[in-house]
């Protein structure tokens, strides 16, 4: 069955992910002992991150060190993020601060705080000094957070923008800050001169409005603020709050972007079972006109399915988010790391059309 599904799986290296066999990481070891830098760096451009966070798994410390020494700028920096915590540990403690501080400054916030938080104090204080002044502070302000705290748990990177700005002024400041943006975002969080949060703005409210309008005249959405220090219990409360405020809205817009927080939420503060119900309440049945943000819930959706070990079904949620989510498309692509005949049946046996298989 692997040898059809191989034989009609798209030519384009970029559509599918190789299998990482046992032959194959012996190859990949002997092109590391041999020094041939060409042959290792084509082996690794083929690899999805699942399988080089299975790679660096199966080899030994001695040639995960070698690797490492001389190929570390040719793994994606978030494969390092999903590796089990003794590996990642022991595999960051042999690698030079520089090389650490390189991963982590290529992370989000709360994955760079992730990979750090586990090592010795001698060695996290190294790192700190080879990260630039905006990203060690973000790091130590997370380290400061007791274990479990929200503080911990959170993303850093948001837009702000203060509420006596014109609708064109924040606009015309997001077309000139766009390299400093987060990847993804669909909200404007708006403070006042104390930079305290007063609300927020859809962006698709934003680009309607006019030009001269104050955001402050806008109308927000409330927000419902999560104190740095609260522990995962309280966070539960205020999910309760986010799903109370889904059941009120009558917007569909607003409802679907209420639903995507609400599956997110529970994702992040480890509820995986109620995270996969409200995507089925509130995503499930959308058959036609599907939007961008249910493609990212999908997404969410996806990485739960393989968490809970239903590798067919997530593995073909990647796939239709990699055919119909330019923004996904990235990280779909190397979330799809296939690695036995029985997660390729079960992942093609839900394809229905041509191009799918």
């Amino acid at each position: 069955m692997s040898e059809e599904i191989i034989e009609n799986a798209p030519s384009n290296a970029e559509e599918i992910s190789f299998l990482l066999t046992d032959d194959r990481i012996k190859e990949i070891v002997a092109a590391v002992h041999a020094q041939d830098s060409d042959t290792v760096h084509g082996f690794l451009d083929d690899l999805s991150n699942g399988d080089a966070a299975e790679l660096l798994s199966k080899i030994t410390a001695e040639d995960r060190k070698e690797l490492l020494s001389m190929y570390s700028e040719a793994i994606n920096p978030v494969v390092f993020a999903e590796l089990g915590t003794d590996l990642r540990r022991a595999t960051l403690s042999d690698m030079a601060p520089s090389e650490v501080a390189a991963i982590i400054s290529a992370l989000e916030s709360d994955d760079a705080l992730e990979l750090i938080i586990d090592l010795a104090e001698d060695q996290q204080h190294a790192i700190m000094k080879k990260l630039s002044a905006k990203i060690r502070r973000a790091v130590e302000e997370g380290l400061s957070f007791p274990e479990d705290s929200a503080g911990r748990l959170m993303q850093r990177e948001v837009v702000a923008v203060p509420e006596f700005w014109t609708a064109g002024k924040a606009i015309d400041y997001l077309r000139s800050a766009a390299e400093d943006l987060p990847e993804d975002f669909f909200d404007i969080f708006v403070i006042d001169p104390a930079y305290h949060l007063t609300g927020q703005i859809p962006l698709n409210r934003l680009v309607r409005a006019d030009r001269a309008t104050k955001l402050s005249e806008v109308k927000l959405d409330e927000t419902h603020p999560i104190p740095a220090t609260m522990d995962q219990e309280e966070a539960n409360v205020l999910i309760g709050r986010l799903g109370a405020a889904l059941k009120k809205e009558k917007l569909p817009f607003l409802r679907e972007r209420y639903a995507f927080q609400l599956v997110k939420s529970y994702r992040y503060n480890g509820q995986v079972e109620q995270a996969i119900a409200a995507f089925n309440t509130h995503f499930k049945g959308a058959k036609t006109g599907r939007s961008l943000i249910y493609y990212w819930a999908l997404d969410h959706l996806a990485g739960l399915q393989l968490e809970q070990d239903e590798k067919g079904r997530g593995y073909h949620n990647f796939l239709t988010v990699f055919k119909e989510c330019r923004s996904r498309r990235h990280s779909a692509y190397y979330s799809f790391s296939i690695t036995s005949e029985k997660d390729w049946e079960a992942a093609y046996a839900l394809c229905e059309s041509p191009e799918d298989k």
